[in-house]
């Protein structure tokens, strides 16, 4: 099977690239995948700008051409795209500086911690006549692009449940403590690996209408969070972890089959129809089968580059962003603790106390 994925080619002279923020996914994915496209003729990484040295030097070997700036403005001198992969909360206002500035902008998830600031976002772009892209890296998955396919032509029937069950315990290269707090951040898994989720379950089946949150989240931010929600006649129930490893998957159960996919997997999903137990699908990537991450987000980054060059809107809206954040901020509004059965009345007290009201 041949997912609908486009791999835009190289048309008119290389853009100026500037990278903001050189933390672990600027060197684990946006540096190989923005080497991978200077070598097509795509672009050329002109800039790198990080307040950390220690950062910018541990991705200056893999992107030969940038020199390192000196502050953020003289990053966006003379570049036409920017790159936003700061730590989130400087989403907002770097995206803002950067549109101004005459730069289109792709910018890591989340858009913006607020949606307010990310509508303002879309506003100012259009304002400005600039591309706003969001990197919601999942859509661009072929095997995500396949469920969607078979979603919207009907394949399974009406959906009826969602079961999503995504984490495993916590391995990412942080450099400090930033990452853990909710003012740096802006959460903790929800606002993690929860945006990716929401916003890939609201492109296959529709705006997501929150019915419960509940998460772990005791005066920092949640390892552990439970959501229970509605998308047409579909019951949605996702449970998104940092220490439990499994299932780590995905069911979509419809009135004429059923879909189940391991979160990630870029190239396969399982389908069973019409009371079929599910069996392999394998897609053709034309590649080989060597999608991954890297390769994917060179995709969403040559995606961006043909919408600049053609005028269209890009793959995955700015509009995304926004919603996925909207979503984010209501369930932070109207989370409850999570309940912990393993907690002694006097704990449950404790822990009812540190997590306080609604956020």
């Amino acid at each position: 099977m041949s997912p609908d994925t486009e791999r835009p080619g190289a048309r008119g002279p290389a853009l100026g690239v500037t990278v903001i923020g050189c933390g672990a996914a600027t060197r684990l994915y946006a540096a190989p995948a923005l080497a991978a496209l200077e070598g097509r003729g795509l672009l050329r990484v002109t800039r790198l700008f990080d307040p950390a040295p220690d950062a910018v030097a541990a991705v200056r070997p893999l992107l030969a051409s940038a020199m390192p700036a000196p502050s953020l403005e003289a990053a966006l001198e003379g570049a036409d795209l920017a790159v936003i992969a700061s730590p989130p909360a400087l989403h907002a206002s770097q995206c803002a500086i950067a549109l101004k500035s005459g730069l289109h902008v792709f910018c890591e998830k989340p858009l913006a911690l607020a949606a307010a600031d990310a509508q303002a976002l879309i506003a100012t772009a259009e304002a400005c006549g600039r591309l706003l892209a969001v990197g919601l890296i999942r859509r661009h998955l072929p095997a995500a692009r396949a469920i969607k396919a078979l979603l919207a032509a009907g394949t399974l029937g009406t959906p009826r449940s969602v079961c999503w069950f995504e984490g495993g315990p916590f391995d990412w290269p942080v450099a400090g403590p930033g990452y853990f707090s909710a003012a740096q951040s802006g959460g903790g898994i929800l606002q993690d690996i929860g945006t990716h989720a929401l916003d890939l379950l609201a492109w296959w089946l529709g705006p997501p209408q929150l019915r419960d949150y509940a998460d772990d989240a005791m005066g920092g931010v949640e390892a552990n969070a439970s959501l229970h929600l509605a998308c047409g006649a579909a019951e949605v129930r996702m449970r998104l972890s940092r220490d439990w490893a499994r299932p780590n998957r995905v069911t979509i159960r419809g009135a004429r089959g059923t879909i189940r996919w391991d979160a990630n997997a870029p190239l396969s999903f399982e389908l069973g129809l019409d009371g079929a137990p599910p069996g392999l699908v394998t897609l053709d990537d034309g590649a080989g089968g060597t999608t991954d991450f890297v390769s994917t987000y060179a995709v969403q980054i040559a995606d961006a580059i043909d919408a600049i060059r053609s005028g269209r809107a890009p793959a995955v809206p700015a509009a995304a962003g926004r919603d996925a954040c909207a979503l984010i901020e209501t369930c932070y509004r109207e989370r409850r603790l999570l309940e912990m059965g393993w907690f002694s009345e006097q704990e449950r007290a404790q822990a009812a106390a540190h997590a306080g009201g609604a956020r």
